[in-house]
């Protein structure tokens, strides 16, 4: 009784979450196509790497969509936060405009999204040598794109503000 009363508080958090990622993605989907800005397809793309990388996360792609691929279920979960962090870091460069206002730590996320790329190869063939070291650079990833918010924060681009604010509240959630 305890378990199933858990197990349906459990749903109902998962439901609310991917709840509000399916309406910000549909709403982000819909000012992309009105609006013909690439940053909100960007976000989109992000949004949606990281509510599948959820997903992944606490089995539900696993018990819904990828039930008879043992292979895959092992992976997805690493790949995924790989690819989330590309998508973040492509994101994190256009909404803050690193190229004009911090042209090294653009450079820097330049680099962190090909090692990113190259460990989503590195994953798929050998899982076991790789996840320690991988799960290791997500960290330092997402520490990088929080610092390159505050810089860009520090030399006054705007939307820098707007962008460390959510990406702290990420961060808190995660």
């Amino acid at each position: 009784t305890a378990f199933d009363r858990a197990e349906r508080i459990d749903y109902i958090g998962q439901a609310w979450y991917f709840g509000i990622a399916s309406a910000m993605i549909v709403f982000n989907l819909l000012l992309f196509i009105a609006l013909r800005d690439l940053i909100y397809l960007r976000y989109v793309l992000f949004m949606m790497a990281m509510a599948i990388t959820i997903a992944a996360q606490n089995g539900l792609i696993k018990e819904f969509v990828f039930q008879d691929a043992p292979w895959w279920s092992t992976k997805d979960v690493m790949i995924g936060f790989c690819v989330t962090l590309i998508l973040a870091l492509g994101f994190m460069r256009h909404m803050l405009k690193t190229p004009e206002v911090a042209p090294k730590l653009d450079g820097m996320a330049r680099v962190f999204t090909w090692i990113m790329a190259l460990s989503i190869v590195g994953l798929t063939f050998n899982q076991r040598l790789l996840i320690q070291p991988v799960t290791s650079l997500l960290g330092v990833a997402t520490v990088f794109i929080f610092g390159t918010g505050v810089v860009c924060a520090w030399r006054r681009q705007r939307s820098a503000y707007f962008f460390v604010a959510a990406f702290s509240l990420l961060c808190a959630a995660g």
